[in-house]
């Protein structure tokens, strides 16, 4: 009876079997292909007038609709005009780190729903620092990443980058920062001066994963103070409408020496860049404004560009080179100080126009002074308006027009005005201004 059945059915549930086994096989490699082209992070479909908008499809971003038409076929003919060129990996000539560790590197601490929780977020800033320098974090959180000055502007959110530190107690209060603010980004690798460049990789790879709805990326290092006003009225709305645009201090190519000395804190050994004596096209990384489209771009040639250490040079300069149809726009001189003196001593003339969009300030009293500044800047600029308005108009105008924008609240942590410490012109206490590298790097 069992011999019979086995022969008889026997052979129809082996051919059974192997179907079943045949379309599972068919099924896990569609999903791998599905599964690695969205980690390629270039879901991307370019419109009628050639920009590139990015079209991310995935459930970490509720505000982004998804596009039927776009296919896994499109992904990887717009990813084949990412390339290299063998010349440049021969120029690099990298050596130990062959690629930027954060490429696949796991991350300590994020928040994934840091950007998908907000619904029109105009910009992310991406801020550079270093892990112990907690004063400087919250400095910025007192003021000007405190959206609750400009909200009527635009909506803001701040991730400040930071790598693993060997100091128990040092990683046991970051991770209570954390806690309290969900507004840093840890990742796998040693946070090192000459790690730069695997810190902003990191951030490329995050803001491609987790923050496709903001408009304007701003990265920043944590010793510089942003006008917001200024850019939310005269930067963004310039900007946020266009595609592939880069902003920041230029440093146009044949313009930048590479420092060969070896006392030097950039010194660059002659294998790298060899028989060359400057810097191809980049920008100063104290301040660089990348729309956000060109973001999942830029990292997948990141992925591709051999490792370089000189930060600026390789996250603004090389890495972006390989993406086509990127525009670099000119910083104005006038648009920025990397001196917190010369920018006070602006300030506190009251017959100078100080129209600057960055400042170089690290301590916690030049923070305070320079953003106060600025906010008394917008504050009278309005005040301006509003009488010009009345002036105009035969009616009284409803409504509070000229009070003040000082905020009330800030996420955990107090405004400006309400910290008890004394700004403007007759602030006593001073901090040492600690912009060399800045200044170095715009020579």
């Amino acid at each position: 009876m069992n011999a019979s059945f086995v022969r008889r059915y026997g052979r129809k549930c082996m051919v059974l079997c192997g179907f079943l086994i045949l379309i599972s096989m068919v099924i896990m490699l569609q999903y791998l292909e599905h599964s690695s082209a969205r980690r390629l992070l270039i879901l991307s479909k370019p419109d009628i007038t050639g920009s590139m908008t990015s079209t991310f499809s995935n459930k970490r971003n509720p505000w982004v609709t998804p596009d039927p038409s776009l296919t896994i076929a499109k992904t990887k003919a717009f990813l084949r005009n990412i390339t290299v060129k063998p010349s440049l990996k021969l120029l690099i000539n990298a050596t130990k780190t062959k690629y930027p560790v954060t490429i696949d590197a796991p991350y300590l601490l994020h928040d994934p729903k840091l950007c998908s929780s907000v619904r029109n977020l105009s910009v992310l800033v991406i801020v550079h620092t270093a892990p112990d320098h907690f004063d400087r974090r919250n400095s910025m959180r007192e003021t000007w990443t405190n959206e609750t000055y400009y909200r009527h502007l635009g909506r803001l959110r701040v991730l400040f980058l930071l790598g693993r530190v060997n100091d128990y107690n040092l990683q046991l209060r970051i991770e209570e920062e954390f806690k309290t603010h969900k507004d840093l980004l840890q990742g796998d690798f040693v946070d090192a001066y000459r790690n730069l460049t695997h810190k902003g990789v990191m951030g490329y790879k995050w803001i491609s994963e987790y923050c496709r709805n903001a408009k304007i990326i701003l990265k920043v290092d944590d010793d510089i103070v942003i006008n917001m006003f200024k850019f939310f009225t005269d930067v963004y709305p310039k900007y946020s409408v266009k595609p592939k645009e880069i902003l920041c201090n230029h440093i146009h190519p044949g313009t930048m020496l590479i420092i060969r000395n070896k006392n030097s804190k950039w010194y660059v050994h002659e294998d790298h860049f060899k028989g060359q004596k400057t810097y191809p096209r980049y920008c100063s990384g104290f301040m660089v404004m990348i729309t956000n489209d060109v973001i999942p771009a830029i990292f997948r040639s990141a992925s591709l560009t051999p490792f370089f250490w000189v930060d600026d040079v390789y996250l603004y300069g090389l890495a972006p080179g390989n993406v086509p149809g990127i525009h670099y726009n000119d910083m104005k001189k006038k648009d920025f100080s990397l001196s917190v003196q010369t920018a006070l001593k602006c300030y506190r003339n009251e017959t100078s126009t100080c129209e600057y969009l960055a400042v170089g300030a690290s301590g916690r009293y030049d923070v305070i002074e320079v953003w106060s500044n600025m906010v008394n800047l917008y504050e009278q600029s309005r005040k301006v308006t509003t009488i010009a308005a009345r002036k105009a108009v035969t009616t009284p105008m409803s409504g509070t027009t000229d009070g003040e924008i000082w905020p009330t609240t800030s996420s955990g942590n107090k405004p400006v005005k309400a910290i008890g410490l004394q700004v403007g012109k007759s602030a006593e206490k001073k901090s040492v201004d600690n912009n060399e590298d800045l200044k170095i790097q715009n020579t």
